[in-house]
Formats: structure tokens, sequence, C-alpha cells
């Protein structure tokens, strides 16, 4: 497909800059808003920390050679998404829903379909 593509094609160039371009050591996070890999684990460790729906992971294929192996991505599970919830409200009644189960709408207007008049 074409995702596939584009994806493989990132990745390329992604591993082409990153031999290429020096890993810097030099925080340049005022000028530029870059971090150092130094500075991207303490920021991570702080965030996962301060903020326990995000966890390190380890890459599954070709680590950064430059980050801890255990630290090599930020991930964060278990967020409400609006736009997830807005659709479900759409999709499923209330009679629909299981004992236990809920769908938060409190926050969510809803959408004026524009097709009607």
């Amino acid at each position: 497909t074409i995702d596939a593509a584009r994806h493989a094609a990132h990745g390329v160039f992604k591993s082409f800059a990153e031999f290429i371009l020096p890993v810097s050591t030099t925080s340049k996070f005022t000028e530029s808003g870059v971090l150092t890999p130094d500075e991207f684990v303490s920021a991570g460790t702080q965030l996962t920390y301060k903020c326990p729906t995000w966890s390190w992971e380890s890459a599954d294929s070709s680590p950064s050679s430059f980050l801890p192996e255990n630290k090599q991505f930020l991930i964060t599970r278990s967020i409400p998404c609006l736009k997830r919830i807005s659709s479900l409200e759409h999709e499923q009644k209330e009679e629909d829903l299981e004992d236990g189960e809920w769908l938060s709408t409190s926050t969510i207007e809803p959408q004026n379909d524009q097709n009607e008049k």
C-alpha cells in the first residue's frame, strides 16, 4: 500500500540521516528545540514519574545506539480520545451497552450533519 511505501521511505531517510548527522552532545534546546540523548532520557524519566500513563519502551528492531536499550521511545496508554468517544456515541445506543460499560458524553457536543437542512 501507499502507507507502507511511505513508511519504508521514511525509515530509509531516517537511517541515512542518523548515519550522516552526528548525535548532538551539546544542548541546543533553547535555540532549535532539539534535545540531546541525555536530555531526552532525563525529560522522559521525569515525564514517566509525573504522568504514569507514559512509559519507556524498548525498540523491537534496530534500536538507536545513543539511547539506553530500555529507553528507546516513550508511549502513553489509557488516554481518552474525544473523537473516538464521539464516534461511539453515534454508533452505539444506550440499550446496546452491557452492565458495567460506560460512555462519557459530558464534554461532547452533538455534531451537526451538514447534509441535513
